[in-house]
């Protein structure tokens, strides 16, 4: 019997959403069908070329959005990792405050 040992615990979900290069163009909408506090998978639609690196949008205003980093390809989808901006990384200088 295997176990998978996560991060954060992941919950089933059927999210759409849309996966943007950096400039706000739209390169596929996309299903999110689990999700965690640290990543997500994709379901896509098509087989577009994505990038390694996008951002996903989950509502029409772009309000609800993260970053994203690819981690695994499959043949319907992508897993992806949360990329945390580059303001909210902690710092040598912050982090021994």
């Amino acid at each position: 019997m295997s176990t998978h040992r996560r991060a954060s615990p992941r919950r089933n979900t059927q999210q759409p959403g849309l996966i943007c290069n950096s400039d706000g163009s739209i390169v596929s909408s996309c299903v999110m069908t689990d999700v965690s506090a640290t990543g997500a998978k994709l379901i896509l639609d098509g087989a577009p070329e994505v990038p390694d690196e996008f951002v996903l949008l989950l509502s029409k205003g772009g309000k609800v959005h993260r970053r994203c980093k690819v981690i695994r390809r499959f043949e319907t989808g992508i897993a992806v990792k949360f990329v945390l901006p580059l303001a909210a990384r902690p710092t040598a200088k912050n982090a021994a405050q």
